[in-house]
């Protein structure tokens, strides 16, 4: 008896909260292309929204007019939005410009090659997650970072970095942790880290480094966690 009163009062708590904060279905939420359908919670907040529109069998060119499309009524959410297995190639410049209030955003498992130079502009002012880890990534250029200054996770591992540009990570002052293990990165050179002021945990586990010198981590002054296991160090 105690327990159908407990379930019927948090039954008309739910019902009742839910009216007053205005949570809605996820329900008429679809991905874009092929009218597939985005997996999120049965029920999201007015202020926050979780995307999944994780698919496979999906066109190979970035839907960037359709993403924007799809999420142009919840403009106002923050949004927490996971974009995998897509099997895009690359991510173009200004792929993101037209969304606001990106709080997260995983594009890992997908095929990206590339991620062109400021593909991320318009994400910078809400953007605290980026993951692009399990792609096919073989250079981290300078700029592709560009503008993120608020993000504070960065998930590069499991590519084939070979080589992290100078001055890639200089406008993420506020990074936190930064995981690019699973890679094939063999050389780090004078101030790859420059601008990481705010990094306390570092991944770099099972890449092909033979040399690690000290003027490569210059700038990581608060770093407290250094994994750089599983290399051919010398």
């Amino acid at each position: 008896m105690l327990s159908k009163l407990i379930i019927l009062t948090a039954t008309l708590l739910i019902t009742f909260w839910s009216n007053k904060i205005g949570m809605v279905s996820c329900q008429s939420v679809t991905c874009p292309l092929q009218g597939e359908t985005c997996l999120c919670p049965s029920f999201f907040f007015v202020k926050k929204m979780y995307i999944n529109c994780s698919a496979t069998s999906i066109a190979a060119a970035f839907p960037k007019s359709d993403v924007a499309k799809m999420l142009l009524p919840f403009q106002s959410k923050e949004k927490y939005i996971y974009l995998n297995n897509k099997n895009w190639l690359s991510i173009p410049t200004n792929a993101f410009e037209s969304l606001q209030n990106i709080m997260q955003l995983d594009l890992g498992s997908n095929s990206l090659r590339e991620v062109q130079e400021k593909a991320f502009v318009g994400l910078g002012s809400t953007l605290f997650h980026l993951s692009l880890k399990m792609n096919l990534l073989e250079v981290v250029k300078s700029g592709m970072f560009a503008t993120l200054g608020k993000l504070t996770t960065l998930d590069l591992s499991n590519n084939r970095i070979r080589l992290v540009e100078t001055s890639t990570f200089k406008e993420l002052g506020l990074l936190d942790r930064l995981y690019i293990g699973f890679n094939n990165i063999t050389l780090l050179s004078n101030g790859t880290f420059l601008g990481l002021a705010s990094l306390t945990e570092f991944d770099f586990l099972h890449n092909s480094l033979a040399l690690a010198r000290a003027e490569s981590f210059v700038g990581l002054s608060r770093l407290a966690v250094l994994h750089l296991h599983f290399q051919g160090l010398r």
